[in-house]
């Protein structure tokens, strides 16, 4: 059941801290070509993380969007210190973030679930890529899913590495929620069970998956 929510040094000391700078940066490839690019995103996160760089979203009560970065041992959220190390604002950095969902969007493979009769109910969006719930902040995710659930979408972002796409006509939402509920609380990462209507407008929570 959908429960309906509401809305100055020397020339040495300069290198290195452009470096330090760089680092930070969107799709900088890491030192050395052996390693892998170290790229900076948003996440959709739970609010019981006590993030640092984070905005909200429109009508979330327990999701927030979270600046994070990959470094040698994953991805980890910005710091205020790093962020205002780095002389970043949030303007140029969703900018930035939504360059990335695109490219993940352009390549993720959702799987669609069927019925004993063949006909689609939803689709499964499941990869390892830190940042894979900012897919929905990119124009084309409702492109991945116009021939088969429709650009009204329900989607609720699980886990940082599982979403739930549901057409928004239909009521499948409300048949499936009780064992997506049990899927979220055997999450490693959790974000939330809020419900987001995404379509041509952009995205909002318009409710949340009832816990029994």
């Amino acid at each position: 059941m959908i429960v309906a929510s509401t809305p100055g040094g020397n020339i040495f000391e300069l290198a290195c801290a452009v470096l330090v700078s760089l680092a930070f940066s969107l799709s900088l490839p890491a030192r050395g070509q052996e390693k892998a690019e170290h790229r900076a995103g948003l996440l959709f996160d739970g609010t019981y993380d006590q993030a640092e760089v984070a905005r909200k979203i429109e009508g979330a009560h327990h999701t927030q969007l979270v600046a994070a970065h990959e470094w040698d041992y994953g991805v980890k959220n910005f710091t205020r210190a790093e962020w205002e190390e780095q002389k970043l604002d949030w303007g140029s950095y969703l900018t930035g973030a939504k360059k990335l969902a695109d490219e993940i969007a352009g390549r993720v493979k959702p799987e669609l679930v069927r019925d004993s009769r063949g006909v689609i109910q939803y689709a499964v969006l499941r990869e390892k890529d830190p940042f894979l719930s900012s897919v929905i902040l990119s124009p084309h995710f409702l492109k991945i899913f116009a021939e088969t659930l429709g650009d009204q979408l329900q989607v609720v972002v699980v886990d940082r590495n599982l979403l739930y796409v549901f057409p928004a006509d239909g009521g499948q939402l409300e048949e499936y929620g009780p064992a997506i509920v049990e899927h979220f609380r055997a999450a490693p990462l959790r974000v939330s069970l809020e419900v987001f209507l995404v379509n041509k407008r952009g995205f909002r929570v318009v409710g949340e998956l009832e816990r029994n």
